[in-house]
Protein backbone atom coordinates (compact mmCIF):
# COMPACT_ATOMS: atom_id res chain seq x y z
CA UNK A 1 0.00 0.00 0.00
CA UNK A 2 1.33 3.51 -0.67
CA UNK A 3 1.65 5.56 1.62
CA UNK A 4 -1.19 8.72 0.97
CA UNK A 5 -1.45 12.29 1.97
CA UNK A 6 -4.57 11.65 4.39
CA UNK A 7 -2.35 8.99 6.26
CA UNK A 8 0.31 10.90 6.70
CA UNK A 9 -2.22 13.78 8.51
CA UNK A 10 -4.23 11.12 9.95
CA UNK A 11 -0.68 9.85 11.60
CA UNK A 12 0.33 13.41 12.85
CA UNK A 13 -3.45 13.74 13.79
CA UNK A 14 -3.00 10.47 16.51
CA UNK A 15 0.67 11.59 16.93
CA UNK A 16 0.14 15.12 18.19
CA UNK A 17 -3.34 14.69 19.82
CA UNK A 18 -2.14 15.33 23.28
CA UNK A 19 -0.80 18.77 22.24
CA UNK A 20 -3.49 19.20 20.32
CA UNK A 21 -6.22 18.90 23.13
CA UNK A 22 -3.80 21.14 25.23
CA UNK A 23 -4.26 23.66 23.24
CA UNK A 24 -8.25 23.31 22.21
CA UNK A 25 -7.48 22.48 18.61
CA UNK A 26 -10.03 19.81 17.27
CA UNK A 27 -9.88 17.79 14.05
CA UNK A 28 -11.84 20.04 12.22
CA UNK A 29 -9.29 22.49 12.91
CA UNK A 30 -6.27 20.02 11.98
CA UNK A 31 -6.29 21.81 8.51
CA UNK A 32 -3.61 22.45 5.63
CA UNK A 33 -2.93 25.79 6.65
CA UNK A 34 -2.64 25.02 10.49
CA UNK A 35 1.08 26.14 11.82
CA UNK A 36 3.26 23.46 13.71
CA UNK A 37 5.51 25.86 14.49
CA UNK A 38 5.75 27.84 16.32
CA UNK A 39 3.42 27.25 18.96
CA UNK A 40 1.84 23.83 18.98
CA UNK A 41 5.68 22.34 18.87
CA UNK A 42 9.11 24.26 19.18
CA UNK A 43 12.24 23.90 16.87
CA UNK A 44 13.19 20.97 19.48
CA UNK A 45 9.53 19.10 18.94
CA UNK A 46 9.93 20.02 15.22
CA UNK A 47 13.37 18.02 14.70
CA UNK A 48 11.65 14.80 17.34
CA UNK A 49 8.44 15.01 14.63
CA UNK A 50 10.50 14.63 11.88
CA UNK A 51 12.66 11.86 13.32
CA UNK A 52 9.67 10.38 14.34
CA UNK A 53 7.48 10.48 11.36
CA UNK A 54 10.66 9.23 9.26
CA UNK A 55 10.70 5.84 11.48
CA UNK A 56 7.53 5.28 12.06
CA UNK A 57 6.20 5.45 8.15
CA UNK A 58 9.65 4.21 6.81
CA UNK A 59 9.67 7.70 4.46
CA UNK A 60 12.80 10.34 4.30
CA UNK A 61 11.92 14.01 4.44
CA UNK A 62 13.65 16.86 2.54
CA UNK A 63 13.52 20.08 3.41
CA UNK A 64 16.51 21.55 1.26
CA UNK A 65 14.31 22.96 -1.08
CA UNK A 66 11.30 23.50 1.34
CA UNK A 67 10.66 27.72 2.13
CA UNK A 68 10.66 27.49 5.75
CA UNK A 69 7.84 29.78 5.77
CA UNK A 70 5.94 26.48 4.37
CA UNK A 71 6.67 23.71 5.94
CA UNK A 72 5.65 25.11 9.30
CA UNK A 73 2.27 24.37 7.90
CA UNK A 74 0.35 20.91 7.81
CA UNK A 75 0.18 20.58 4.34
CA UNK A 76 3.82 22.13 3.87
CA UNK A 77 5.77 19.49 6.05
CA UNK A 78 4.02 16.87 4.43
CA UNK A 79 4.82 17.79 1.23
CA UNK A 80 8.64 17.68 2.22
CA UNK A 81 8.12 13.76 2.64
CA UNK A 82 9.63 12.00 -0.26
CA UNK A 83 7.89 10.77 -2.65
CA UNK A 84 4.53 11.70 -1.28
Amino acid sequence: MTLQYKDVENYLYNTLQEKLKLFGVSREEFIDSFQLLPGLIDSLGFLELVAQVEQDLKVEMDFELADPEQYTTLAGFIHCIKGL
